[in-house]
């Protein structure tokens, strides 16, 4: 694998097996410098949103979301998909994440799956293995498009407390009610 730097802030992966070069004209004309970043691009839209906000939000939060989001059917090819990383496996058969789930009483099998699939996270991630492995999304309209902190009510009503404020001292004409807004 390896990464080119495109512009400020903008990274372009390639995804090359070991030993064989692109003919990619865009990376050779680049002038970057290629590096190596991982080992592994796992194409998965629920692990790479899981990916980048594990560590941005609440385990309860992202999994609230992820299991709004998602169908039980995408949630359990996740699961299936995380485990099946050749660099997880060896952590992951000695762990009781790769373990079917059942209903039961307090909870559906998909939010057992999406518990796990952070459980796998942060277990890979503290045996060091998560770097050598990139998640990435393909339909991008199959990615959650709020972080899972903005589903919490207190940010809500405070981000509609601010609105209206700025609705109140004449800064924005867009605002007119509590519940409706017209664009500009």
């Amino acid at each position: 694998m390896k990464a080119a730097t495109a512009g400020p802030g903008l990274d372009v992966v390639l995804s090359v097996p070991s030993g064989q070069t692109t003919t990619d004209d865009k990376a050779q004309a680049s002038s970057a410098t290629l590096c190596d970043v991982t080992n592994e691009v796992v194409v998965n839209e629920l692990l790479s949103y899981v990916s980048f906000y594990r560590d941005r939000s609440t385990p309860a939060a992202l999994s609230r979301v992820v299991v709004s989001f998602y169908s039980a059917i995408e949630i359990a090819g996740a699961k299936k998909r995380i485990i099946s990383v050749p660099v997880f496996s060896v952590v992951l058969s000695e762990s009781q994440f790769a373990a079917d789930r059942r209903n039961s009483a307090t909870r559906s099998v998909h939010s057992a799956e999406v518990e796990d699939i952070i459980g796998i996270f942060d277990l890979v991630d503290a045996r060091g293995l998560l770097k050598s492995v990139t998640f990435a999304a393909a339909d991008l309209m199959r990615i959650p498009p709020y972080s899972p902190e903005q589903t919490n009510m207190c940010t809500v009503t405070e981000r509609q407390s601010h609105l209206e404020a700025t609705g109140s001292d004449g800064q924005c004409s867009c605002l007119i009610s509590t519940a409706t807004y017209a664009t500009c």
